[in-house]
């Protein structure tokens, strides 16, 4: 998954991704085959009436675009060499950024439903200045390993931050 012209409108100079993502990949099949599933049945059983049929036919056109396609595109995530980059949005979009060194807790959450149907949790980050969460990033694939490389690319990050600032001086 790359989505390099969403990425390059908002890279600065030096800034690379390190990893992108999106929602995990069985949350969204899972609750796609479910509500084309609900929509089939309420179709087959519609034949006899029209309201029924339209209904199921309604149920499955929306879940196949909501979970198909607008999730699918309308929230992607990546860690820069610098900074966390949160797009949302498909039609009307919006950008989240947040810098390494504002970064002040990250947090990996994964519910009994999550990690047992969708293998997906959340993510919430903690910034300074901000007693709520600043970021959340929900139904995510793998939330601690997401955790993990973002503590490790924080952590090259003040690394580098720090050893620039010795040979300036």
């Amino acid at each position: 998954m790359s989505h390099h012209k969403i990425w390059d409108k908002a890279l600065g100079e030096g800034e690379r991704i390190e990893h992108e993502f999106s929602l995990s990949p069985r949350y969204l099949n899972f609750n796609l085959f479910f509500w084309m599933l609900v929509g089939l049945v309420i179709l087959v059983f519609g034949f006899s009436n029209i309201l029924f049929f339209i209904a199921g036919v309604l149920i499955f056109a929306v879940a196949f675009f909501h979970f198909g396609f607008l999730l699918r595109w309308s929230n992607m995530f990546a860690f820069t060499n610098k900074r966390v980059l949160i797009h949302r949005g498909w039609l009307n979009t919006s950008m989240m950024s947040i810098d390494y060194a504002q970064i002040t807790e990250i947090e990996a959450r994964q519910g009994f439903t999550e990690k047992l149907l969708y293998k997906s949790g959340s993510i919430f980050l903690n910034t300074a200045g901000s007693s709520h969460q600043e970021a959340v990033i929900t139904n995510v694939g793998d939330p601690y390993m997401l955790k993990q490389k973002l503590a490790e690319l924080m952590e090259k990050d003040e690394h580098a931050m720090y050893t620039g600032q010795i040979n300036k001086t």
